[in-house]
């Protein structure tokens, strides 16, 4: 099932993310994706998170198909 959630954009990529097993919580990993190397990781600044994003109906309800002739 393809879904779009817009979020907030977030200081670092997310990594991971799943759906728990009803599908009503989705959750994500944001975090140094190691991308542009060990050279510009900072320990410092480079911070985990994990969200947990309660799903919406309208978040995830299908659209109608439209008939293109």
């Amino acid at each position: 099932m393809p879904i779009s959630l817009a979020f907030n954009k977030c200081p670092s990529p997310i990594t991971c993310s799943t759906f728990n097993q009803d599908g009503s919580i989705f959750a994500y990993a944001v975090c140094y994706d190691w991308s542009k190397g060990a050279e510009k990781h900072n320990p410092s600044t480079a911070k985990t998170n994990i969200f947990l994003h309660s799903v919406q109906e309208s978040e995830v309800k299908g659209k109608p198909r439209v008939n293109k002739k």
